[in-house]
């Protein structure tokens, strides 16, 4: 028996130049669940379906 997992991804920007910040290291507090930014910005990690039963703080 395997859980579920979805895909969560997305792209860091900068608020004040709105240019993608590659290299940037995005996890969920208290989890050893996270993932870091390529070159463009864009991250992408697979978290348990369980994580939506939650309310997480992701760190960037």
């Amino acid at each position: 028996m395997s859980a579920q997992e979805i895909l969560i991804d997305g792209t860091i920007y900068n608020a004040k130049t709105q240019e993608p910040i590659p290299y940037v290291n995005v996890s969920f507090l208290n989890t050893l669940k996270g993932a870091s930014t390529d070159e463009k910005g864009y991250f992408f990690v697979d978290v348990p379906t369980s994580f939506l039963e939650k309310k997480y703080t992701c760190l960037l």
